[in-house]
Formats: C-alpha cells, structure tokens, sequence
C-alpha cells in the first residue's frame, strides 16, 4: 500500500464531501478534532468552511420548510445491500436503481442532506459543478443523480458515521468501534435518530416508493436495522477476501488523500482493513440468524459479474419484489454501458497472504472460497442462493 499526497491534495476541497454539513455539525468536527488538523490542509479546510457558511441559510429554509412535516412520515420497510467495501455493491445498487419502483439516496441528496428539499436547484448546480466524472478509487461513474452511500449522509450531519475516520484516518479504527459496531448506548442512539430522519426525508416527496439503500457498514449493522425496520429485506454480496483486502488497499490510496484532514501512516490503515473485515463479518454472521429466509438472499460477486441477469432475476424472485420483467430491459442498458468495464489489478505480498488466510479463514470457509487457490477464483460452492 502508498499513499501518496500531490500538492493539488492539500490546495483543492472542491470534491469534498462535507461542503454539505451543516454549520453545527462542521464546527463542531473541527473542535473535536483540532490537535490532529494539519497545516498543509488548511486551505481544504477554509475553502469547506466558506461553503459550509455560505449554505447556512439554504439550510435554515429547509428545515423551516420542511422539518415538521418530515417527521410525520412513515418509512416503508427498506431494502438495504450489504457486502464489505469494495465487493460489488456499488455495481449491484446502480443495478437495482434502474428500477423506478424504487427511491435510492443520490449523490446530490448525501452530499446536500440538509438543503436537498428545499433548494434542490442550487445544490444540483453547486454538485454537478464539483463533482467529478468518475470515482478515484474504481472509475465508475459519478453524477448528482446516481445512487452513493448515505453514510456520507450522516456524516454531514451528525458524528455517527465512519466517514469521519476517513476525514481523520489516524482514528479511524475509533471511528469503525464507536459508529460501526454501535456497542456504545450513545452512538446507537445517535445514529438511530438521524439515520431514521433521513430516510424520512428521502421519502418525503415519493412516501409509496420502498427504499434501497447501500452503505457497507451497514453490514455490521444488521441488527440495529431490524430495530427500526422489522421487516427490511436484505440482499448480501461477497467476494473473494484476497481481492476484498487489495481492493480496499486501492480504495484508501484513493479517498485519503481527497477527503483527510491529516496524513495517515500506510501500515495503520493496513491494520485497519484486516481489523475491520474481520469485525464485521463476526458481526455480520452472527446477526443474520435473526432474519427470516424471505427477507435475505445471497450472491457472489463472481458469479455474479459472470451472469448479472440471471442473478438480479433470482434476487427479484427470493425477496419477493415486482415483476423482474419489467425492469430487465433498464437494467441490461446499464450492462451494455459497462461492458467494457475491467477491475483494478493489484498484486499482494506472500506475507500479508498468509496473514489474511489466518485471520480471515472464518470468511474463506463461510464463503466457500479455497485460500489455496487463485485469488481470482469463484467460490467453491453457492451459500443461500
């Protein structure tokens, strides 16, 4: 892993996530986290306070407008993709999306989540202006429209969100244990009320359409969800844990440098891949006893990239939702788009191999994937397909 740090890194916050925080929320991070801000990042960090000032009163009309009636809506029991960072599940949500059936968090709605209601033409505009083409750490597309992860969401406008260990990478462990796993009464409590209020406001204006939802951390979460949604459909997608480990590795070289506020040391956020996949697949393994089979499926991202249709089609059939041949034609559209698409190609260290087939091997076993074999290799065999 090389992180690395080019001078427009420390000058540029045009693509930040939190220009869209509120002025609270803001104030409040860089409070928290004053001994750790470094110098070189003081220009990202006036440039997002400016912005975050200069939002205020699009924030104060949203919330005059729109707060109370939010809070009196009812959320349809949503569907929520799960799989560790970096295993398909973007390609999986921006699949699924294509349904019309459905409301999915845009880009412009997580990055914008206090404002989007009230001056959705002003932060469409101020988005699709910083927005970049395609993401940094896979090249798949991006746009204000486009599906993303409403984790980035949360952590614009409260501190319950792993987000702000990818702000503050030297804590990010911290941020995993406290925001993640929830074992704090607090922090539940916290992400609970405001990931509830979001959902809220997504589904404000379009109250009959079910939600779907795709933030990896929520598969470490599953319980929490049922707390709020008992009936919540869940569609989980895994991949070979060695590609997991590179593409994660891929993943931070590409985010840290846009979104941190300090410069973090290579080997902790190594550690911190092989920490965070093991927490929340113990997590994950254990919690998904509570649901009911109608209420999960299960695919594997091999398999999967292999046969979408095919996949996408059983997903419809075993969770129960609408005709599949209707959307089949959206969705093949979205395929013939990406058809192209290759993978990033990583190398990994004999060593950090060994270490992951000891530490994962939980993973490897559950999944049914060999450690011997070729780290391109599917799965053995199908789990709850």
């Amino acid at each position: 892993m090389k992180l690395q740090y080019r001078l427009k890194d420390y000058l540029d916050a045009t693509t930040h996530t939190a220009v869209g925080a509120s002025l609270r929320q803001w104030t409040k991070m860089l409070f928290q986290n004053a001994g750790q801000l470094e110098w070189r990042f003081i220009p990202r960090i006036l440039f997002i306070s400016i912005v975050v000032i200069l939002y205020t009163p699009l924030r104060i009309i949203d919330r005059l407008l729109y707060h109370s009636k939010v809070k009196q809506v009812k959320v349809k029991d949503p569907i929520f993709i799960l799989g560790h960072y970096r295993s398909g599940t973007t390609f999986l949500h921006y699949l699924l999306c294509q349904d019309q059936r459905f409301k999915y968090a845009s880009t412009l709605e997580t990055i914008n989540p206090s404002t989007f209601l009230g001056s959705i033409g002003v932060s469409r505009f101020i988005t699709n202006f910083v927005l970049p083409e395609t993401r940094p750490m896979d090249n798949l597309k991006m746009s204000p429209k486009l599906p993303f992860e409403e984790e980035f969401a949360m952590a614009n406008i409260c501190d319950a969100s792993l987000c702000h260990g990818y702000f503050f990478p030297k804590d990010i462990q911290k941020h995993f244990d406290k925001h993640v796993m929830l074992d704090n009464k607090e922090s539940l409590a916290e992400w609970k009320k405001n990931f509830y209020f979001f959902c809220q406001k997504l589904s404000y204006r379009n109250p009959e359409k079910q939600l779907i939802l795709k933030t990896p951390a929520n598969t470490a979460r599953v319980a929490q969800l049922l707390d709020i949604f008992p009936n919540a459909k869940f569609i989980h997608i895994y991949r070979n844990p060695y590609k997991v480990y590179l593409s994660n590795e891929g993943l931070y070289e590409g985010i840290l440098p846009i979104l941190a506020f300090h410069r973090a040391k290579e080997k902790d956020i190594e550690t911190f891949i092989m920490n965070s996949y093991e927490q929340t697949y113990k997590r994950y393994l254990k919690d998904k006893k509570l649901l009911r089979p109608e209420q999960l499926t299960e695919l594997d991202y091999e398999s999967f990239i292999k046969s979408p249709i095919d996949h996408l089609r059983h997903i419809y059939a075993q969770l129960d939702l609408d005709d599949f041949d209707a959307v089949e034609a959206a969705m093949q559209s979205v395929l013939d788009e990406y058809k192209n698409y290759r993978s990033n190609q990583y190398t990994m260290d004999p060593q950090i191999k060994k270490q992951i087939a000891n530490r994962w091997s939980f993973a490897f076993k559950q999944f049914g994937y060999d450690p011997e074999a070729n780290m391109n290799t599917a799965p053995m065999q199908a789990v709850n397909l």
